[in-house]
């Protein structure tokens, strides 16, 4: 990703990601107040970063930093227990036998707030294992493997909690776009199927010509940017510390890799100086929440400024009759 130059990991942005993206830049780009001349970024990056400007309603929109000792309960009794649980070897029997007890449940979820509370990385957090999974069975080449990383169960809980609690519904209150569809609640893969089937069976009734093309994101979330996404979480609520905490962790992961042979004895980081690793690591449960608003704020992007080319139909919107039209690009 910094080695393909994409627009946010260039020399210009790196100013706007300062302190991993909860620098002063992000108070003046969620206000709307940042003067963007200055940074030598195209259009297109102008005007995404224009879109994140806070509405008067998400400016009142507020997460607590302290996770009730309720919802430490409540997302510990769901998790299954055979999960692989996290680098420490703290199986989730240990968590979920806490659960079971209101006092040490509380003191459990004060302790694991009290990085995002104050800002800080737990040095047990900071310890990730890669692993390497077989997407074709016996196809072991790198490159089409699939990796899975393995993070501490206690500070994805927090991540769970403040991200489907809270994050999401802040900005399914603000307002989705209707054509964003994966990693909403209530909106399953069946129903998008059918929305595309019902758009082809209408343009087959009518005679019309349709062309649809997939569009695979091939490592998507290993193009994300922590920092970046970090300033869409705070534009629904999300406070300073807590966003910093959970990008520093992220950055300062000591990484080891597991495969079917074990777990690796060398592990390797990002250092300071070098070429930034990037990307939101897959399997930690905030992923699909920050991938549907980033891509909401993208598709609304292109609705609003994108006035040729492809139209955009929906026939299930008003039952065919009535059907609902919007330009993109």
């Amino acid at each position: 990703m910094y080695v393909e130059q994409s627009p946010p990991t260039t020399a210009e942005f790196e100013p706007l990601l300062a302190e991993h993206g909860t620098s002063s830049k992000t108070d003046e780009i969620l206000n709307g107040t940042l003067d963007l001349k200055g940074f030598g970024l195209s259009k297109e990056m102008k005007l995404f970063l224009q879109s994140l400007q806070q509405t008067p309603k998400e400016r009142e929109m507020h997460i607590p930093g302290r996770m009730p000792r309720e919802a430490f309960q409540e997302v510990m009794k769901i998790q299954n227990e055979s999960t692989s649980s996290s680098p420490s070897a703290l199986h989730y029997t240990l968590w979920k036998a806490i659960a079971e007890v209101d006092d040490l449940a509380e003191i459990h979820s004060l302790w694991v707030s009290l990085p995002f509370m104050y800002g800080f990385i737990c040095n047990r957090h900071k310890r990730e294992i890669d692993c390497m999974l077989e997407k074709k069975p016996g196809v072991r080449q790198i490159h089409i493997m699939r990796i899975i990383g393995l993070m501490e169960a206690c500070w994805n809980s927090y991540l769970k909690w403040a991200y489907n609690k809270h994050v999401m519904p802040n900005a399914e209150k603000s307002g989705l776009s209707p054509n964003q569809w994966g990693g909403r609640r209530g909106r399953g893969a069946i129903a998008c199927a059918m929305r595309k089937l019902m758009t082809w069976e209408y343009y087959r009734f009518v005679k019309e010509t349709v062309l649809a093309f997939p569009g695979d994101l091939q490592s998507n979330f290993d193009r994300m940017i922590p920092s970046f996404n970090l300033i869409i979480s705070m534009k629904y609520g999300m406070s300073r510390n807590a966003a910093r905490c959970r990008a520093a962790t992220v950055e300062a992961f000591e990484r080891n890799i597991r495969t079917a042979a074990g777990t690796s004895e060398r592990s390797y980081r990002h250092e300071d100086g070098e070429t930034r690793l990037g990307g939101e690591i897959q399997g930690k449960p905030d992923n699909m929440q920050l991938w549907a608003m980033e891509s909401s704020l993208l598709l609304k992007m292109h609705e609003e400024h994108c006035h040729h080319g492809v139209e955009l139909k929906d026939p299930t919107r008003n039952y065919v009759k009535q059907m609902y039209r919007r330009r993109i690009c």
